[in-house]
């Protein structure tokens, strides 16, 4: 008789065991599978260690619980790899996942079916501290740009190459497959394709593999340089448990590896400026930076989310038969139904948060954040007065309106206007129709939001004007201006020879330093704020996130547990390196329904037991390790 050791391939309660002890007639090789019952469910389990009875009498009699026989024999060959457990643990520990379900993660798709038989690939490199290189580069510049790095690659390895949007993708093959054999993994494939592309790759026949942050899970059997393209991209996040930053698994998976890592980004970033090894910068900087100030537009009476700087550029741009794009950081009609009479605004009754006005044949107003819809009320619901009006932000819809009207009135050219936002644009056909016009030949007029930025790789326009710009860098986020850059570097990218940037506070210095794109003021200023309220990179920020229906029920859970963490940290005498914050509403106080509460908490670096700190964190507590937002 044996005592296996397995790891259940399902989410076990964080605060609990995340191995449990099976015994089996039999010894079991480790990456084998059993089926096991945890909870009175049976599931899958991967076996980690096999030891004969004898060596565990001991513990066995120490043990509170009885010991369970498996139910049965799934693969009495190993069917997981070292570097797939290697991966599973380290999402868990950075992360703070259960285990079992980040081993389920790394697993790809077809795993475990008979249909889909694969081996797993056990690399004997040592593990090693990686550092890592940046290229600055246009979008559609990268893949000429890394061609080179990837060829030398290839001469005795693989490489492989990881992208934000499987949009990026064709592009990425047209280019590199002619220099080698290539594959692409994502998460649109079916079983068989992402079959044939996982045993080419881990069987060295591929040499080149391309994919989305899923395609960091693959097996190599000989991994030599890996390049996350556009590494700031907030969809390298995972938004479903276990949650990840493909970046930053980029950067452990050259460590097993003993691959080299390149960033290919179009700007920095704060913490890369700090931690670089190197940095190559070859962008072109050939960009005409127009900073409108919108407050003065409005003083001289233009009342439009237009200014008379950017109307003039359409017009040119039209007559000069070319393309213009119009970027909004907002969908819909208009930010807010609000009351003229007393200041008021429509929230939600699910959320707490103003719904915003849209249009379809009338305007309706939209939560977009549950996504309820109603019609426009005809009082204030604070006041009963009926001089309810649409104000705020315009959004992709208004800023149609407006260039329409202008059409129509005919004081811009008879052109295309297109429009790409997730309200138009619901599927990949329409977005097929809208990018076919804009690369037609003559003018066209696009009205974006984000969702532009998935065709960069194709797409050029001749001027660009982006709407209510700095209302991005207006967030409660300590990196709402880093991100606003990343964004204006985006829309460069389309290589406009001219960017009209309408902002409501054009005395914000920032903006100064968009025509030469060289942020190095900005992150040295950075550094020193972060430095003093403790901000990454100086520490690694985890965010505790609890919701329920009850308000009160939420509030007094989120006060009892900053107690407990307080007493936690007076305790082990780790203040210096530990800092909490007070259990607060979210910036979103109320969504979906649930009341949100949040605690903040900020590690030093060097501090590594974390884990035991964490373990007072009740089982409903959401745990997230430097989020991509903090409300």
């Amino acid at each position: 008789m044996y005592i296996l050791e397995v790891i259940p391939l399902t989410n076990l309660p964080q605060n609990g065991p995340q191995i449990l002890s099976y015994f089996s007639d039999g010894e079991m090789p480790k990456g084998s599978v059993v089926g096991i019952a945890v909870n009175n469910r049976k599931i899958k389990g991967v076996v980690i260690s096999s030891n004969p009875l004898e060596k565990e009498k001991a513990a066995l009699k120490k043990s509170l619980y009885q010991l369970k026989k498996i139910t049965n024999i799934v693969s009495a060959s190993p069917l997981v790899g070292e570097n797939q457990f290697k991966i599973a643990l380290w999402i868990a520990k950075t992360y703070y996942a259960p285990l079992g379900l980040s081993l389920k993660h790394v697993l790809p798709p077809f795993w475990g079916k008979n249909k889909y038989p694969s081996e797993p690939v056990n690399s004997v490199n040592k593990d090693s501290e990686n550092g890592f290189h940046i290229i600055l580069a246009n979008t559609k510049d990268v893949p000429a740009r890394i061609e080179p790095m990837i060829r030398d690659a290839v001469d005795d390895g693989q490489a492989m190459i990881i992208l934000p949007d499987k949009e990026y993708i064709p592009a990425y093959v047209e280019r590199l497959s002619r220099v080698g054999i290539t594959a692409v993994i994502q998460s649109g494939l079916t079983n068989q394709e992402y079959f044939n592309s996982w045993q080419s790759v881990s069987d060295g026949r591929t040499q080149i593999l391309i994919g989305t942050r899923s395609a960091l899970l693959a097996q190599f059997k000989n991994l030599k340089l890996i390049i996350v393209v556009d590494s700031h991209n907030e969809m390298y996040a995972s938004d479903m448990a276990p949650k990840f930053h493909a970046a930053e698994l980029a950067s452990y998976v050259a460590g097993i590896n003993r691959a080299k890592l390149i960033y290919a980004d179009v700007f920095e970033g704060v913490i890369n400026y700090h931690a670089a090894r190197s940095l190559d910068d070859k962008r072109k900087r050939d960009r005409e930076v127009v900073a409108v100030d919108m407050v003065r537009e409005l003083q001289s009476g233009n009342f439009w989310s237009i200014s008379n700087a950017l109307r003039k550029a359409i017009i040119d741009t039209l007559n000069a038969n070319e393309k213009i794009l119009l970027f909004s950081p907002r969908k819909g009609y208009m930010g807010l139904l609000v009351c003229g009479n007393c200041g008021a605004s429509v929230k939600c009754s699910n959320c707490d948060v103003p719904m915003r006005v849209h249009q379809s044949i009338n305007l309706t107003l939209v939560c977009h954040h549950c996504m309820s819809v109603k019609s426009l009320p005809g009082h204030c619901a604070n006041c009963n007065s009926a001089k309810l009006k649409p104000a705020g932000p315009a959004g992709s819809q208004r800023i149609y309106e407006e260039i329409y009207a202008l059409k129509e009135e005919g004081k811009i050219r008879d052109a295309p206007v297109v429009v790409i936002d997730a309200d138009v644009t619901q599927n990949e056909t329409e977005e097929k129709e809208v990018i076919e016009t804009l690369l037609k030949p003559g003018p066209a007029v696009c009205v974006a939001t984000q969702g532009i930025f998935s065709f960069l790789p194709y797409l050029n326009f001749d001027c660009a004007g982006v709407i209510n710009g700095d209302s991005l860098m207006n967030m409660p986020d300590y990196r709402s201006e880093e991100k606003f850059i990343h964004v204006f570097e985006k829309i460069s990218d389309f290589n406009p020879k001219k960017i009209i940037l309408q902002a409501y506070h054009r005395d914000n210095p920032l903006l100064d330093l968009l025509p030469d794109g060289n942020y190095e003021k900005f992150y040295l200023e950075s550094l020193i704020l972060r430095s003093r309220f403790m901000y990454p990179p100086y520490s690694k920020l985890i965010l505790l996130s609890y919701s329920h229906r009850d308000w009160k029920k939420a509030s007094t859970n989120a006060r009892i547990l900053n107690e407990k963490l307080k007493m936690a940290l007076a305790h082990s005498r780790i203040q210096d390196i530990v800092r909490l914050s007070e259990s607060s509403p979210a910036y979103i106080s109320k969504e979906k329904g649930l009341y949100r509460y949040h605690i903040l908490i900020k590690v030093k670096p060097e501090f590594e037991n974390i884990r035991e700190f964490l373990k007072y964190v009740p089982n409903q507590w959401k745990i997230s390790v430097n989020p991509v937002n903090l409300i």
